[in-house]
């Protein structure tokens, strides 16, 4: 399978969001979120609503779906596509669920691509980043969440008098100092 293949496809830039960020609306009406790279960072403040723009789709790095797998397992090597999403990708791109990864020819992985697309599904990278966003806006409006996130505590409600060892680290003593002992040479 080729995983390095790349769409171009022009946009227009429907709102320009902090830390580079620009929300883009494709010709055929999808929107997404996309990123300026760093080498071209000072063209950001130039680029504003209505502007046109080239986009770079990537349908997420494909080079790391294990090849030996059906290709309905496989999707799911995907971050953000889980087996409900993998079932309706290719029930969309009308293929054959038990057919391998490395089976696939160019015409069926363009379907599959093609089904994502339009499917509007978040994966890899854009996934990613939204969730980021999310926890810096819960962290920067002060919200219970978002305290409990700073100070890497459990979110959801768990006990942490005697666990959450996962999310709080190594046991840190404090406050213990022994006093010392009167016949002992320093």
């Amino acid at each position: 399978m080729s995983g390095k293949s790349a769409f171009v496809v022009e946009g227009t830039v429907v709102a320009t969001l902090p830390n580079g960020l620009l929300r883009v609306e494709l010709a055929n009406g999808h929107r997404l979120l996309g990123h300026v790279k760093r080498r071209q960072a000072p063209l950001v403040e130039r680029v504003g609503v209505g502007a046109v723009v080239t986009v770079s789709l990537s349908p997420g790095d494909l080079s790391h779906i294990p090849g030996d797998k059906r290709i309905d397992i496989a999707l799911r090597y995907i971050y953000g596509i889980g087996p409900v999403n993998a079932r309706e990708i290719i029930a969309k791109a009308q293929i054959d669920p038990a057919i391998r990864a490395k089976n696939l020819t160019e015409a069926q992985l363009s379907q599959i691509v093609h089904a994502i697309q339009d499917g509007k599904y978040v994966t890899e990278g854009d996934l990613r980043r939204e969730l980021g966003l999310n926890l810096k806006r819960l962290q920067a409006i002060k919200c219970y969440r978002g305290i409990r996130h700073l100070k890497s505590l459990p979110v959801r409600g768990q006990r942490t008098q005697t666990n959450s060892r996962t999310r709080k680290g190594p046991r840190r003593t404090v406050g213990v100092q022994r006093a010392a002992k009167p016949g002992a040479a320093a």
